[in-house]
């Protein structure tokens, strides 16, 4: 049986590990393997380990030690975001990422005149920047952080945290405006990608807790996260990842956490579709060739957040939580 190569394959991520001692000198596996979920182990491709899987190996051999920051490798004519972890059985994995050789350039996104001026910037600053989306088009709406995604080679590496990490502008795999996609319900995955620290994290209708801890850990590394948000305007998206984010803001602490956390969104995009089926809409709108006519149907309220005003109100209770706890001390 011919050998399937590793290129002609739609997966997310390829993890290798060493195994000295036996015939195939790499085990591992693929995760989310031609868009199915969880992981396929790469020994039945081909009936063997692919001579690229071991070929990769070597080369993540001969160039991470244990202090190695990640890196792009380039094998036949792939390029990976490669990375190295120790695991708690004290065996080493490299997981290595696709990235995607034909991302759209960033000068025909700013085709896009109503999202042109807020392109440039959003990827060289740490911090939040939410997405306010009106519909619960998770698929769709996600296309509005893909205009504010595409990154050329001089911008660096872009990591796309999703649901469904095969699903892109392209609909396929290797055609997304991202450089890697990874499975939000992966846990292992998401940290590993804060671990490999990219030049930004994209996250798609952030909906739960789990969602928020990657979000804010992002942001605590200093990694620029855009983020949509299920929401009716920008304040609304302010609470909503606020709220989710509680547990990680809480104790005595919390109004003070709750500042900072404040501090760190620098900027908000409202989106409002006008179309009786936003779906659709949103399809053509958010295309990965947009049309310059098409962003006549797009309503957008696009700000930067005044954090003098946005703070005001925090820093009041915070002064009288201070206040409530020196005379608690004073009793």
């Amino acid at each position: 049986m011919s050998e399937i190569t590793l290129k002609a394959l739609q997966f997310s991520s390829l993890c290798l590990i060493p195994n000295a001692g036996e015939h195939d000198r790499f085990e591992g596996f693929l995760v989310n393997l031609n868009g199915s979920k969880g992981t396929t182990p790469i020994k039945p491709i081909g009936g063997r380990v692919p001579d690229e899987a071991m070929a990769l190996g070597t080369i993540c051999d001969r160039l991470f030690s244990p202090d190695s920051p990640p890196r792009t490798i380039s094998h036949e004519g792939a390029v990976y975001l490669a990375s190295r972890s120790d695991m708690l059985d004290g065996r080493t994995m490299y997981m290595l990422n696709p990235i995607a050789s034909d991302k759209p350039s960033l000068a025909k996104i700013m085709q896009q005149p109503l999202l042109a001026k807020h392109v440039h910037g959003l990827c060289s600053r740490p911090g939040i920047f939410l997405i306010a989306s009106e519909h619960r088009q998770t698929r769709e709406t996600y296309g509005a952080a893909a205009y504010l995604s595409v990154l050329d080679s001089k911008r660096g590496l872009g990591v796309a945290i999703d649901r469904d990490p095969v699903f892109n502008l392209g609909g396929q795999h290797g055609e997304s405006a991202f450089s890697a996609h990874v499975d939000i319900a992966n846990t292992t995955s998401a940290s590993s990608v804060i671990r490999t620290q990219p030049s930004v994290i994209f996250m798609s209708a952030l909906e739960n807790e789990h969602e928020a801890h990657i979000l804010l850990r992002a942001a605590a590394n200093n990694i620029p996260c855009i983020v949509t948000v299920h929401a009716k305007d920008i304040p609304d998206a302010i609470t909503t990842v606020t709220h989710l984010a509680s547990k990680e803001l809480n104790g005595t602490e919390d109004i003070l956490q709750r500042a900072h956390f404040a501090q760190q969104i620098n900027g908000a995009l409202h989106i409002k579709l006008n179309e009786t089926d936003p779906s659709k809409e949103s399809r053509k709108i958010f295309d990965a060739k947009p049309k310059t006519d098409d962003a006549s149907k797009l309503q957008t309220a696009l700000i930067d957040l005044d954090h003098e005003i946005l703070l005001s109100a925090i820093e009041h209770q915070t002064n009288q939580l201070k206040s409530s706890l020196q005379a608690a001390n004073t009793q």
